[in-house]
């Protein structure tokens, strides 16, 4: 399934810096955000990202829309200057990360419990 037109008009608004890409192992949709950028936080943190994640969606809709706009307020409000911003998509990669762990673990168990269910159908020839 490929992006819908109207989707990516939608997301540039929001951010013109927001793209998507289709995960073909999950077959979820990942928003990612055109950026590049090693930089020293404090003197114990090194960030290196290129192209973070911002989000995971298994669907392309207006709710999807409605909460990268909410996440981009909130955001906005939090940070304070380019430093709170790049803390923000820091902590919005990992939350993507784990996200898509979890949508694959949902997966699979969706794939176990429907072999289980397979197996356990008799037939009669």
């Amino acid at each position: 399934m490929r992006v819908p037109d109207w989707f990516c008009k939608e997301l540039s608004f929001i951010d013109p810096r927001y793209y998507v890409v289709k995960n073909a192992d999950t077959d979820l949709f990942e928003i990612k955000m055109r950026l590049d950028f090693a930089r020293k936080l404090d003197p114990s943190h090194f960030v290196r990202m290129r192209n973070p994640t911002i989000a995971v969606f298994d669907r392309l809709n207006d709710t999807a829309l409605n909460s990268l706009r909410r996440r981009r307020r909130k955001a906005l409000e939090r940070m304070g200057g380019p430093e709170g911003e790049l803390r923000e998509i820091v902590s919005r990669n990992k939350e993507a990360k784990q996200k898509r762990v979890e949508y694959g673990q949902d997966q699979m168990a969706e794939g176990f419990m429907e072999d289980y269910r397979f197996n356990r159908k008799h037939t009669i020839s």
